[in-house]
């Protein structure tokens, strides 16, 4: 059994891919106008939601 529960249906799973899609849209949005101190940090958020995007994409590829 991968990261997910069986009982996270498919379009629960599509809508947090969509949520996630939406929070790097916003990081690369935002990185325009961040100072450079801050910019470590948003690598790591941007990071992180790349990551989680690519576990629901494997987890959506297994159960097809």
């Amino acid at each position: 059994m991968g990261l997910f529960s069986n009982r996270t249906s498919t379009a629960e799973l599509r809508a947090e891919a969509e949520t996630v899609k939406k929070s790097i849209a916003a990081e690369e949005k935002f990185d325009a106008v961040r100072p450079p101190s801050s910019h470590m940090y948003a690598d790591t958020n941007m990071a992180s939601y790349q990551h989680r995007l690519k576990e629901i994409n494997d987890e959506l590829k297994r159960r097809s």
